[in-house]
């Protein structure tokens, strides 16, 4: 893709570390029991945390979906466990790391998350 060309829809979960969001990019809405291909991205700054609007390059718009506090309770190079209270969602969140550094399986479950092998 081009740089700064639109990429399609998409959903960013961000999680709040360290002084900036440890993001990833959703190929879709978060649904219970569902793996997700997760793309991780650059850190966002703290102001995405409230932004709604264009975002710059014409790259499209962002709206906020889901707001809300987290809890991370596991967090390495292959893995990150996370408990959530979001506007709708609420429950566990599960990243792991696929063979490439860049490329993740998010699942929610608004049940318990098994700690990987």
């Amino acid at each position: 893709m081009p740089a700064g060309a639109p990429r399609a829809t998409h959903w960013d979960f961000m999680v709040e570390r360290d002084g900036a969001l440890r993001t990833w990019a959703l190929e879709r809405e978060p649904a219970d029991g569902v793996d997700i291909a997760a793309l991780a991205l650059a850190d966002h700054r703290l102001a995405y945390l409230e932004y709604e609007g264009p975002v710059s390059g014409n790259r499209g718009e962002v709206s906020r979906l889901h707001g809300g506090v987290c809890r991370v309770k596991r967090s390495d190079a292959d893995v990150c466990e996370i408990e959530i209270a979001a506007d709708q969602l609420r429950g566990q969140v599960l990243l792991t790391r696929e063979d490439d550094r860049d490329h993740w399986t998010f699942r929610f479950s608004s049940g318990s998350v098994a700690t990987p092998r």
